[in-house]
């Protein structure tokens, strides 16, 4: 739905939102056009594809991976386009320990774990590594 990509927009000069699912860009669409944000677009695509995007440098990625984790071919299309910043949103922090392991060149500058499901087991946990 963009919404990590249009809250952040105004931070950068172009933003691009990745998604593998129809309607989650039909409502990035949406919501860039109803926002206003003129920098920002919605691609098509599996994370595990993203070498075929366009980048310009400095890059700075934003992901928030399902349940299960990054795919390991997505982690290594991301280590590739070497983002100077990587935020990984999670809401499964154990997942989030065996892929940041994968991340050798990247260090955490810092962390928070939010409580967005209360009386659950679930804690959403947003973590910034930095190379």
């Amino acid at each position: 739905m963009g919404t990590f990509g249009i809250l952040n927009a105004s931070l950068f000069r172009k933003v691009v939102i990745v998604e593998s699912l129809r309607e989650s860009i039909d409502c990035a669409d949406l919501n860039i056009k109803e926002n206003s944000i003129r920098n920002a677009n919605a691609i098509l695509m599996d994370a595990k594809n993203l070498r075929k995007l366009k980048v310009q440098m400095p890059l700075y990625a934003i992901t928030d991976p399902p349940r299960t984790g990054m795919h390991p071919k997505t982690i290594e299309e991301l280590k590739s386009l070497e983002p100077e910043v990587i935020i990984y949103v999670s809401c499964n922090v154990q997942q989030l320990g065996k892929d940041f392991f994968k991340f050798r060149k990247y260090r955490i500058k810092s962390a928070a774990m939010f409580d967005l499901f209360p009386q659950t087991p679930h804690i959403e946990t947003v973590v910034e590594l930095v190379k």
